[in-house]
């Protein structure tokens, strides 16, 4: 997926953050199974990520752990996008 495109996918989709894509830190990480025989597979966030998304809220990393949980969002486009949101209680 092209740079461009993801930007645009990430507009279209309403998604308000903005985001330099070509700028973006860029990791990679291995996936691996969450429980054998279990239809679920885990990945883990960089912690600058999750870093930067607790200070934007103005909590610290254990608060926004507690507080916050990731959505992935896919759906025709290639790939996945993650976003946070705050859990309901």
């Amino acid at each position: 997926m092209t740079h461009n495109r993801l930007r645009d996918m990430i507009i279209d989709r309403g998604i308000d953050r903005h985001m330099e894509i070509g700028k973006a830190l860029r990791k990679t990480y291995k996936l691996r199974v969450a429980t054998i025989g279990a239809k679920s597979i885990e990945v883990t966030f960089p912690y600058e990520v999750v870093e930067r998304e607790a200070r934007s809220e103005g909590l610290t990393i254990e608060e926004f752990i507690r507080k916050f949980q990731a959505i992935a969002h896919y759906d025709s486009f290639d790939g996945v996008l993650y976003t946070f949101e705050r859990i309901e209680q």
